[in-house]
């Protein structure tokens, strides 16, 4: 049957059920041994960094978040504006009584 034959990426020319029988037998689900064997360490590896990271995380939020509320604090332009006005003028008398 013609409709049942498949040209894969290789050239070899395979039947559909060939096909699947083999990805099958390549990837096995659940207990391993397909070609997921190296992936279990890999993220068993991952998570634990995972569990460094998250804390830092934690405190560089908690930073961020204290830093915003200083900088909420600070003069706009016309506080700005008033300081330096402010500083002048006191310049300015200092010089003309002294």
């Amino acid at each position: 049957m013609v409709e049942n034959r498949i040209v894969d990426m290789t050239g070899l020319e395979r039947s559909v059920e060939d096909l699947i029988q083999q990805t099958t037998e390549r990837l096995n689900s659940g207990g391993g041994g397909g070609t997921f064997d190296g992936m279990e360490p890999r993220v068993a590896a991952i998570e634990k960094r995972l569990d460094r990271i998250e804390p830092k995380l934690d405190a560089i939020s908690e930073r961020m978040a204290r830093i915003e509320g200083e900088v909420t604090r600070l003069p706009g332009y016309p506080g700005l504006f008033a300081i330096c006005g402010t500083l002048v003028a006191l310049v300015g008398v200092l010089v003309k009584f002294l």
